[in-house]
């Protein structure tokens, strides 16, 4: 779904209204951002093995464009030729710079984020590529485009705004309507979240005394 169908879905909740494009269309770019901010993030969002390189002596690289938070579940790793997996510790920058700070070069064992960018401890003796999963926003609606959020969970983000729009309109019908469009769409993205973690995972029996 595009962001035009999508604003037609709204206009059609609010009685089938023709105006209010613009006004819409940055109302869904502010849910959007709402959405991704202090909230559960959808797996569609997750970017997968993903490289980040370091050199030699440099312990600092830019955050990716749009990033929004590291995976719980496969945080940062690299293998190490006699150590194998090594998996990166999260640490407050200013902990981590009083415990690493004065140490030689070596190969990274801890990582902290900063505003836009992603420090490693100790600074490296060689280059690394290491590997991590994060989260990153969807696309702007700035332009008529299907982005993640309208591809995979559209009744989110058209309640999200719908909700906003009928509000500032002062349409008590559309904001119900619109409450329970949003409701039911992200109760069934969560149910989804919490089926894919779940999915195939191993069962413990029980046994009868």
């Amino acid at each position: 779904m595009d962001r035009n169908t999508a604003i037609a879905r709204i206009q059609r909740g609010l009685g089938f209204r023709t105006d209010l494009v613009e006004t819409i269309a940055l109302a869904m770019q502010e849910q959007q951002r709402l959405l991704e901010r202090g909230k559960t993030l959808p797996f569609f969002l997750l970017q997968e093995d993903q490289t980040l390189s370091f050199t030699a002596g440099n312990s600092s690289a830019n955050l990716p464009e749009r990033f929004l938070r590291v995976s719980d579940e496969d945080g940062i790793w690299y293998i190490d030729d006699e150590d194998g997996l090594v998996q990166l510790t999260k640490m407050p920058y200013a902990e981590a710079n009083a415990e690493y700070s004065e140490e030689d070069a070596g190969p990274p064992v801890a990582y902290s984020l900063r505003k836009d960018s992603i420090v490693i401890w100790p600074t490296p003796d060689v280059d690394y590529d290491l590997t991590w999963s994060y989260y990153k926003g969807g696309q702007l609606l700035t332009t008529n485009i299907e982005n993640e959020w309208l591809a995979n969970a559209p009744d989110v983000l058209i309640g999200a705004a719908g909700i906003s729009i009928a509000t500032d309109v002062r349409d008590a019908t559309a904001v119900q309507t619109f409450t329970a469009l949003y409701a039911a769409a992200w109760q069934n993205e969560l149910n989804e979240i919490a089926a894919r973690e779940d999915n195939d995972m191993p069962r413990a029996l029980g046994r009868n005394n």
